[in-house]
């Protein structure tokens, strides 16, 4: 904060006072009726702007406290996480390091104040999004994928739950990316495009090379916002760690860029 606005910020608490004084005082000995009344308007539009100011600075100053408590109080949760990690069996540390028990508070850190976690792998997510899919029964999902992001669904019992989720009255909605005309008529292509159009997901395709950057992401989101489940995939193909998320901010947006892919969709 500059010198200047802290300057205003100490000074307009004291005008403030100073200025109900002066009415009160005013009130007091009858003074109001020596104003012209045309002038009245004016000086309740002064007061009313100062009385905004004030609770503006005050607001500011909230929200400097809430911010100044929250590192604190991290710091104080970080400090008891290290003090409760020398208490656990020295064995079980020995063998799995302190940075295994360090990991789980930073998990639980994240999904408190960002609403996502991130998991381990892709057993992991196949897991979890099963849960998903008897969590949100009937729900309609929206996602986007491609060849490279397809084993995640290629095995029986991930393709018996979607089949599941969908005869009980879900919908799957996916974007499929590919390269190229010639990827979109592979037989590798072929084959992954009928095993989900047999399960029930209504597909369309997007060629990757044509749309920008900011759209080619890979994604599953619960159409009213409620989920979603980021998936990396870099420039190579290679697929990161997943990441679940609750965060309204980005569930919409993955919503927005699934509504704007679908409608360019080619096929």
């Amino acid at each position: 904060m500059t010198k200047f606005m802290r300057f205003i910020e100490a000074l307009l608490l004291p005008t403030i006072a100073i200025v109900s004084a002066v009415i009160s005082l005013g009130d007091v000995f009858n003074v109001f009726h020596l104003i012209p009344s045309n002038q009245v308007p004016m000086i309740i539009l002064v007061i009313t702007s100062m009385g905004l100011g004030t609770l503006a600075v005050i607001m500011n100053k909230c929200n400097e406290m809430q911010d100044k408590l929250e590192n604190l109080l991290s710091k104080a949760e970080l400090e008891q996480m290290k003090e409760m990690i020398t208490h656990i069996n020295p064995d079980l540390r020995k063998v799995l390091g302190n940075n295994f028990f360090s990991g789980m508070f930073h998990t639980l850190q994240t999904a408190l104040k960002e609403s996502k976690v991130q998991l381990s792998d892709s057993s992991t997510f196949r897991l979890n999004f099963k849960h998903m899919l008897r969590a949100y029964p009937k729900a309609t999902l929206l996602s986007t994928s491609s060849l490279a992001t397809s084993y995640l669904w290629n095995e029986k019992d991930m393709e018996d739950a979607l089949a599941r989720f969908i005869h009980e009255g879900g919908k799957i909605k996916q974007i499929f990316f590919v390269r190229s005309p010639e990827e979109a008529a592979s037989p590798e292509m072929q084959v992954t495009l009928d095993l989900l159009k047999k399960i029930g997901i209504t597909i369309r395709i997007v060629n990757s090379t044509r749309i920008p950057a900011n759209l080619k992401q890979y994604f599953i989101v619960e159409a009213r916002r409620k989920i979603g489940w980021d998936i990396p995939v870099n420039d190579q193909g290679h697929v990161g760690l997943s990441v679940i998320t609750a965060n309204p901010a980005v569930t919409a947006n993955y919503c927005k860029i699934f509504e704007t892919l679908w409608e360019i969709a080619e096929y």
